[in-house]
């Protein structure tokens, strides 16, 4: 005994498999009923499959609307119908099916798979007489016919209905692009708007700024004209002697402005300054005080202001800082008197003597140098000496005799003249006079922030 062997695939696939052998399809339809199911399935497993002579294909399906689709021979039956269909896929064909029932056992069901089965008589006739009789020709023609012209009426609406299918899908998708079409119109209408308001807008304040750019202009211009115009009064006024209005003017300048401190800035003959903080009442000797207790000035020196320029008196330094209209800051500079400086004089009449000596030596050193020149004595840095010496004689013999002649001596270290030496890419000044003695060292080199000697 051979169990039956159930197809896993699906049942269009299986009708076609049955249809290339020529063989028998079952298709078993398990209802909704579990019982009916169950029983259905108990007498297939009874069933002997070397019974059947010919090949076959055995199906288990749960879906009535497939089997309509796929094989169109169900008529209207219940869901809880347990169903099995026998269809004979080689001419003439047939079909037949049998439907559970309480009383159905082994016996019948076998019966109805072994008839089933069977060529139909007219089929066994066909192949073990070949010259069969018109009638039965004629009657198996119209069979086929008929089932042929079933199976066109068939594929017919399957076509008819495969075309409204793919029609409404088409007509579907038109809906749509015309839908996303219009959507993407007003989106682009929307930006195009939105973009020419913000354009607008833009022009609008630009237009702003540049009024209000050329009212500032305008402004500027103005008073730039009225500051032109009052120039040139003060200036017509000055000329004309006009005391009274620089009067007027001093005494607006002079105006003091309250206030608890003031602070002073003091300029020095030798580019110092000094900034301090004093009590508006104090008067003007604090600073004096100050100035000697740091020792930034000689004894006798004087205090003047820049603008308007004055020198104040003894009589002045006495009063405050608020009296004074120095508040709440001033600059003052201090003039020192050079009678009553402690700077001593650098010309001595004990020098005289040296003066002489010097100047009596220095055409017999001129001329040894010279002469060691011509002979190459002490080569290039002897003569470098030489020179050096020489100079040095001769700046202090100089100087002697400036002073001696109430001059004021020449300063050495400041050079008189300049010249430009150029190394590489790179130019360099040095003094035309002879008092930059040595080329510069590499060791010694500065970086002037544009060199690339220190990479």
């Amino acid at each position: 005994m051979a169990p039956i062997l159930w197809f896993e695939g699906r049942l269009d696939v299986a009708a076609r498999v049955a249809q290339h052998n020529k063989g028998l399809l079952f298709v078993v339809l398990e209802g909704e009923g579990r019982e009916a199911s169950s029983g259905l399935r108990r007498l297939w497993e009874q069933f002997d499959a070397t019974l059947l002579s010919r090949p076959y294909v055995a199906v288990r399906v749960n879906d009535l609307q497939l089997v309509r689709s796929a094989l169109g021979h169900i008529q209207d039956v219940s869901p809880s119908v347990s169903l099995t269909m026998v269809y004979d896929c080689s001419p003439p064909f047939s079909f037949d099916s049998l439907q559970w029932s309480a009383d159905l056992n082994y016996d019948k069901f076998h019966n109805f798979i072994l008839t089933s089965a069977q060529k139909s008589p007219a089929q066994s006739a066909s192949l073990s007489q070949p010259a069969s009789t018109s009638t039965q020709e004629n009657a198996a023609d119209q069979s086929i016919e008929e089932k042929v012209k079933k199976a066109r009426q068939l594929l017919e609406n399957k076509r008819k209905i495969d075309e409204e299918n793919k029609q409404k899908e088409e007509k579907e998708k038109e809906l749509e692009r015309i839908k996303n079409a219009k959507a993407m119109q007003q989106a682009q209408k929307e930006k195009g708007e939105k973009a020419l308001l913000e354009a607008a807008a833009q022009r609008r304040k630009d237009k702003l700024e540049a009024e209000k750019e050329k009212e500032r202009v305008k402004a500027l211009l103005q008073a730039d004209k009225e500051e032109r115009e009052y120039r040139q009064k003060m200036m017509m006024g000055m000329n004309a002697g006009n005391t009274q209005n620089e009067k007027k003017e001093n005494v607006q300048l002079n105006k003091p402005v309250p206030s608890d401190r003031c602070r002073v800035l003091v300029r020095f003959p030798d580019g110092g300054c000094l900034v301090e903080e004093f009590p508006s009442s104090d008067n003007l000797h604090s600073l004096i005080e100050l100035i000697l207790h740091k020792k930034l000035a000689t004894p006798g020196f004087k205090l003047s202001q820049s603008y308007p320029r004055k020198v104040f008196s003894e009589e002045e330094k006495g009063k405050t800082y608020l009296d004074l209209g120095l508040t709440p800051t001033c600059t003052l500079i201090v003039l020192q008197d050079r009678s009553n400086s402690d700077i001593k004089p650098l010309y001595d009449g004990a020098n005289g003597f040296w003066i002489l000596l010097a100047a009596f030596f220095s055409p017999l050193q001129f001329i040894w140098t010279k002469l060691a020149e011509m002979i190459g004595f002490g080569g290039s840095n002897a003569v470098g000496g030489n020179d050096r010496a020489n100079r040095a004689e001769n700046d202090r013999t100089a100087a002697a005799a400036a002073q001696g002649q109430g001059q004021e001596p020449h300063r050495r270290g400041i050079p008189t003249g300049a010249a430009i030496r150029r190394r590489g890419n790179i130019a360099r000044l040095h003094n035309a006079n002879g008092e930059e003695q040595e080329e510069p060292d590499e060791d010694m080199a500065n970086y002037n922030g544009n060199s690339t000697q220190f990479f």
